[in-house]
């Protein structure tokens, strides 16, 4: 998955809405979210970086794994599947 910089009118809101993405994500089965540029907002969400060979075994298994984006959607309950309230481990862990 590749995530692009993120705007939002009410204060915070983008980070609520980066966890719940990256909570998603791992639902689904996805190993990898690529999000193009290493900041240190990112960084305190768990993001890191990695040279480009890494990159590219990373990403061709990743590629070679089903995710389905969707999977959550069928959750019952309140509908909420963010598991963790501090920073996320790497989406390959």
């Amino acid at each position: 998955f590749f995530g692009e910089s993120m705007f939002s009118t009410v204060r915070d809101s983008s980070k609520v809405a980066l966890v719940h993405l990256v909570e998603r994500l791992r639902y689904g089965g996805f190993r990898l979210l690529d999000t193009q540029f290493l900041t240190d907002h990112l960084r305190r969400f768990g993001a890191i970086e990695i040279d480009r060979d890494e990159y590219l075994q990373m990403l061709a298994v990743a590629l070679s794994e089903k995710a389905d984006f969707y999977s959550c959607d069928t959750v019952e309950g309140n509908g909420s599947i963010v598991t963790s309230g501090g920073p996320v481990e790497p989406l390959g862990e």
